[in-house]
């Protein structure tokens, strides 16, 4: 089936790619969030290696970063985000997600979220403040910071499934920090699935692959043609 749509026009530059294969008229959303420095091409790479329903959009950091590429906000000497950069770009991300749930065909309700290193901080807390606009984040490489704009719901996380990856030997974001935040997810209402792999601070075969597997498993089988 063709899906047939305009760009919009919102608070976020973005790529949007329709499903790659059979769906319905309102597939899914599955939003991309990339990492300091990089831009909504960065992650289209990866799209290739996702379930093939998805209504896929890649979203640009609102930010400019020092070094280059876009960015979600600036790390503190404390090691927290910067709290007014934090919170323009989450503003940023709500109000481009309500813009593309009303602009796009795509399905209605809670969507999907995978995010890379910042961008999987941005996708944990924008999930954890937000809970009923996420059926399911995927965040690699990154961790949970401290809450900085909006209280983290944590007694109202039943019915959301988080995936968490991070490489052992990430010299970026250290292992510490996503064991930390394993501590506390783990212990929440969510559904939650937690796993390590020997590689730094980068997306693996085996690490997508399993990615992949947490999406279609909240999917479900695809309908037969």
């Amino acid at each position: 089936m063709r899906i047939d749509f305009k760009q919009l026009n919102s608070t976020l530059k973005h790529v949007a790619l329709p499903p790659r294969g059979p769906s319905t008229s309102q597939p899914p959303l599955l939003l991309l969030l990339h990492g300091r420095g990089a831009d909504e091409h960065d992650l289209i790479p990866i799209t290739h290696y996702l379930d093939s329903r998805f209504f896929l959009i890649a979203v640009r950091a609102p930010l400019k970063c020092s070094y280059g590429g876009s960015t979600w906000f600036e790390i503190l000497d404390n090691g927290l985000p910067d709290p007014k950069e934090f919170r323009s770009s989450f503003d940023a991300l709500h109000t481009f997600i309500e813009d593309a749930h009303a602009h796009y065909p795509v399905a209605p309700g809670p969507l999907y979220i995978f995010g890379f290193s910042m961008g999987a901080m941005m996708a944990l807390s924008y999930t954890l403040a937000l809970p009923s606009m996420v059926r399911g984040v995927a965040a690699h490489s990154g961790y949970l910071p401290d809450e900085i704009h909006r209280p983290y719901q944590w007694n109202h996380l039943r019915g959301v499934s988080i995936f968490q990856g991070h490489g052992v030997q990430d010299p970026v974001v250290p292992i510490a920090r996503a064991r930390k935040t394993h501590d506390f997810l783990s212990r929440s209402d969510a559904s939650y699935t937690y796993k390590e792999y020997e590689i730094q601070h980068q997306i693996s075969e085996q690490s997508i692959a399993d990615i992949n597997a947490f999406y279609q498993g909240l999917l479900g089988p695809a309908p037969r043609t």
